[in-house]
């Protein structure tokens, strides 16, 4: 396992390369931390990973983005 013993922040790791690199690393032993903006992605990752994750603790906290006058 390459990355036993690490850990890695990914973001926007419910779809796509994020998904796939998030998978890799976990089946590479590294611990994750996911970012994702959609709440309803994250709970749905953390429902399909949590079969083979020991832990999983999902939050999202959103914000609008205002243009700065």
């Amino acid at each position: 396992m390459k990355l036993k013993n690490k850990t890695a922040l990914i973001t926007g790791g419910t779809s796509g390369i994020g998904l796939a690199t998030a998978r890799l690393f976990v089946a590479e032993g590294a611990q994750l931390a996911i970012t994702e903006r959609d709440q309803t992605r994250l709970d749905a990752i953390a429902r399909y990973d949590n079969e083979t994750a020991s832990h999983c603790h999902v939050k999202a906290q959103c914000y609008e983005v205002q243009p700065c006058d």
